[in-house]
C-alpha cells in the first residue's frame, strides 16, 4: 500500500476489500454468514471480527473450524491481490496455539510469504485483543482464471476495485 503525508509524517493508506454476495465469509447477504469485512493494509489483508457465543464449539470456545475458515478467507484475498486474479486454496495447514474464548473481537490478518507464477504460499494469524496468536496457517494457493472460478460480475457487490474483476464484464 502507499503511504502519504508529510515528510517524515506517514500514515498507512487502507484499501477496503469487495465482498460477494453469498459467500458464507464475507457475504453481504448471506444470513447465516460471518460477513467478514477485510482491508488491505501494507501488503496484509486485515479483518476484525467479533465472536458471538453462537460461534463456540464446546467450553465456550471458538469453533476450531471457525478460526480455519477465517484465515482461509484472509489468506485467499491475500494470494488474489497479490495474483492479480482469483486463487483457491490448494492446502492449509493449521496450528492451534491458545484457547479462543467467544464474545471477543479476534484481528484475522493473511498475507503472501513466497510466490511463483503457479502457487503463492500464505500466511495467517488469528490474534486475540492483547496481540497474542490464538491460530496460525499457511496455506498454498493456486491462481486460476475467472471463467474457471464461475465468477460474474453480479457475484460481488462491487467488484470494481480488482483491475482483475474487469474482465468479468
Amino acid at each position: 500500500m502507499d503511504r502519504v503525508g508529510e515528510p517524515g509524517r506517514t500514515r498507512t493508506v487502507r484499501q477496503s476489500l469487495p465482498r460477494t454476495r453469498g459467500c458464507y465469509v464475507c457475504g453481504r447477504d448471506n444470513p447465516a454468514g460471518l460477513r467478514l469485512k477485510m482491508e488491505a493494509v501494507d501488503g496484509r489483508v486485515v479483518a476484525m471480527w467479533n465472536t458471538l457465543a453462537a460461534h463456540a464449539g464446546y467450553g465456550n470456545l471458538l469453533h476450531g473450524g471457525l478460526m480455519m475458515t477465517l484465515l482461509d478467507e484472509v489468506m485467499t484475498w491475500a494470494a488474489i491481490l497479490h495474483a492479480r486474479q482469483p486463487c483457491v486454496a490448494g492446502e492449509i495447514t493449521t496450528r492451534f496455539l491458545l484457547p479462543a474464548p467467544v464474545e471477543q473481537t479476534y484481528q484475522v490478518v493473511g498475507w503472501v510469504e513466497r510466490a511463483r507464477s503457479r502457487l503463492l504460499i500464505t500466511k495467517g494469524e488469528l490474534r486475540d485483543p492483547q496481540g497474542h496468536i490464538i491460530a496460525a496457517a499457511e496455506g498454498r494457493y493456486v491462481p486460476v482464471s475467472a471463467e474457471r472460478a464461475r465468477l460474474r460480475p453480479d457475484d460481488f457487490v462491487d467488484p470494481w476495485t480488482l483491475d482483475w474483476a474487469l474482465e468479468l464484464r
